[in-house]
């Protein structure tokens, strides 16, 4: 398995996130009109991002059913950004390739 993965939060993080939690939960409807909620994904063409995982014993690392095949050249990955808000949804946006250079 692997570990999950998450943003690293101190004491003053938590405190932080529960007071505003706390300030906002009961905010009339007009208070959030205005909000946008985002969030992004990345998907990948292929499963070479060696993210997978396989139970085995130990020497049985090249036996069949433990190797993954994948295209040498990579399948690449797609960012994909969308918004959400009480007027609606935003297009989604795509992003083929890296980010960085």
């Amino acid at each position: 398995r692997r570990p999950v993965v998450g943003p690293v939060l101190t004491a003053q993080h938590r405190r932080a996130r529960l007071a505003f939690a706390q300030e906002h939960q009961n905010r009339e409807v007009r208070h959030w009109r205005p909000v946008l909620f985002t969030d992004e994904s990345r998907f990948t063409l292929s499963t070479c991002d060696r993210r997978e995982r396989v139970w085995r014993r130990r020497g049985e690392g090249y036996a069949a059913c433990n190797v993954v095949q994948h295209d040498r050249f990579g399948g690449g990955s797609v960012m994909v950004w969308g918004g959400v808000s009480m007027e609606g949804r935003t297009d989604l946006y795509c992003l083929n390739g890296a980010l960085t250079p």
